[in-house]
């Protein structure tokens, strides 16, 4: 049980970071889409 709770605490943060940097990169697609869009 504890080895759980250890890896779970440890694949849950870069679990945080990798689902951010998803985001990140879909919310600059959609940016330069439409900046595009523009020109």
């Amino acid at each position: 049980m504890m080895v759980g709770r250890v890896l779970g605490a440890v694949l849950g943060k870069r679990a945080e970071i990798i689902g951010g940097l998803v985001l990140i990169g879909i919310g600059v697609l959609i940016l330069y889409e439409h900046l595009n869009g523009l020109a």
